[in-house]
């Protein structure tokens, strides 16, 4: 400071005389103490940089740091007052310095991160760990650095508004990436609850401090209803699931069997995830969001689920025997399947008492093969979890009257 007070002390009587021409030389004179500025920065800003992890261990290192830069703060105003000269390299602006870092700081160690998972688990642990780190390190501001700074640096709001603006821009660069819906849905529910709840910005060790309403949603109305919409094409994704399980019938092998030898299909594993999903969201996003879309979605895979039965079973033959129905769990798992085999075994049955039937074996022979052939399949089947319970009341009589009528015919 000393020399730094020789130089500019000079130079200032100098330029009062107008003898500009010899500054150059007083410059060279003194050209090392440009190198000691630039030294003394950087060691300034890898304190400040530092500053979060300092303040816990060692907050004298960044309190001495913080009076450096306020001193030649100072020493900024007072040249600016008059305006008549500025010495080489003032102002200096390291009070402004110490924010670009700090801030650059923050932005760097949460967010400029490798490419976020895709996948909801993943995604999902990421934003409960910007959650946990970003309400600690607030708390750390909170508690220690606001002791350590000027009361004018508002350190606590300065730090509560960059994390908030460097969230913002992160979830909108996630936003861009192909998300799956389990991810969709993580970060809507933690962007519109999580974010301003008690569990993070809302906390009670934080309050009443810290308030970002002031600072705008994270991210904007638009971009919610546009998410919103990526998230609810539920239909799209109940029909290409639907579609996937039923291009599985035809494949060369058998289906997968669990552990007791039963076949088994990933089909209601993933519409029970996704159901209470949708149904979660449309309870915390809006009461009125989307209230009755899950029930339309049920509706719509049951409906989809019938017609591939009906196309899987020959399509006029089932719908015949079968009425349309609804789905619940009261119907037997044996007499769901007796039915289903009916469907496949009634056009043997509309020969029987007939002259083909007298006429020799084959026809008998055919049926046992078919009985045969649906007891070995059917054992592979659990009790169901959802049953037709309109086959329910399909009694022996009416059996009786689909035979005569298509014997009729």
């Amino acid at each position: 400071m000393m020399l730094e007070h020789l130089r500019d002390d000079i130079l200032s009587q100098l330029h009062l005389r107008g003898l500009s021409s010899a500054q150059a030389t007083v410059l060279a004179y003194f050209g090392g103490l440009q190198e000691l500025n630039e030294s003394l920065a950087k060691q300034l800003w890898g304190i400040v940089a530092s500053s979060l992890q300092l303040v816990r261990e060692d907050p004298v290192l960044f309190v001495t740091a913080v009076r450096i830069i306020e001193r030649e703060e100072k020493i900024d105003d007072m040249l600016l007052l008059d305006a008549t000269f500025l010495p080489p390299g003032r102002p200096k602006g390291w009070r402004q310095k110490f924010y670009h870092v700090l801030q650059e700081t923050i932005t760097g160690s949460r967010f400029h991160t490798p490419r976020v998972d895709a996948e909801g688990p993943g995604l999902s642990r990421h934003l409960e760990a910007l959650q946990r780190d970003i309400v600690s390190e607030l708390r750390v501001v909170k508690d220690l650095m606001v002791q350590c700074v000027p009361a004018h640096y508002n350190i606590l709001s300065l730090c509560a508004a960059t994390y908030h603006q460097a969230l913002a821009g992160h979830l909108q660069d996630l936003l861009r990436e192909d998300l799956d819906k389990q991810a969709l849905f993580h970060l809507l529910k933690w962007v519109l609850h999580v974010y301003h709840s008690s569990e993070m910005m809302g906390h009670p060790d934080l309050l009443p401090e810290v308030d970002v309403s002031s600072l705008g949603p994270l991210i904007s109305p638009e971009l919610v209803d546009q998410t919103e919409r990526r998230y609810a094409s539920v239909l799209e994704w109940m029909q290409r699931t639907l579609k996937t399980e039923f291009e599985e019938w035809f494949w060369e092998k058998e289906p997968e069997t669990d552990h007791q030898g039963f076949f088994q299909s990933d089909l209601p594993v993933h519409v029970i995830e996704v159901g209470p999903q949708h149904r979660g969201l449309a309870r915390t996003s809006c009461p009125c969001w989307l209230k009755d879309r899950p029930k339309a979605c049920t509706n719509r895979l049951r409906g989809k689920a019938q017609q591939m039965c009906f196309q899987a079973a020959g399509g006029q033959v089932l719908r015949d025997v079968v009425p349309p129905c609804s789905w619940n769990c009261s119907q037997s798992s044996k007499v769901q399947a007796f039915h289903v085999f009916l469907c496949f075994f009634q056009p043997l049955c509309v020969e029987l008492a007939s002259r083909k039937w007298l006429s020799g074996a084959q026809l008998v022979n055919t049926m046992c093969e078919v009985i045969d052939k649906y007891a070995k399949d059917f054992s592979r089947v659990k009790k169901p979890l959802f049953k037709v319970p309109s086959l329910q009341g399909f009694s022996r009589a009416s059996s009786d009257q689909l035979l005569v009528s298509r014997a009729k015919k």
